[in-house]
């Protein structure tokens, strides 16, 4: 999985985490999914850039900045627990599962066993 040679800071932090995650649980995704946390990836670093723009912004603009972190947030967090299925927390019962691949359920499945391993570990 070679990671793109476009993603700033973040957005490497970004693909290495769900990259990680994935060898963790060898999981293997396919390109649609690789083409999504590209994405993903981006996303962080817009919200990391809008964030700078917002800390330096005038009154007038903020409000614009802070929609556009908003949606570039709610953005990032559909692509990474709806479309990729990483564990969000959430009861099972609860989770976003519809619209998910097989191996983003799979991945989403054996990450909520491995939590409760260690949870029960303790």
């Amino acid at each position: 999985m070679k990671m793109p040679s476009d993603l700033g800071k973040h957005g490497r932090e970004t693909w290495s985490a769900v990259t990680g995650f994935w060898h963790a649980d060898g999981i293997l995704p396919d390109p649609h999914e690789l083409l999504l946390l590209a994405e993903a990836a981006r996303c962080a670093d817009r919200l990391e850039l809008l964030r700078g723009l917002i800390a330096e912004a005038d009154a007038g603009n903020v409000g614009k900045l802070l929609s556009e972190e908003r949606q570039t947030r709610a953005l990032l967090a559909v692509i990474l627990t709806t479309r990729l299925g990483l564990p969000t927390g959430l009861p099972v019962e609860d989770a976003p599962h519809k619209q998910m691949t097989a191996a983003s359920r799979r991945a989403s499945v054996a990450a909520r066993a491995r939590w409760r391993r260690e949870k029960g570990a303790m």
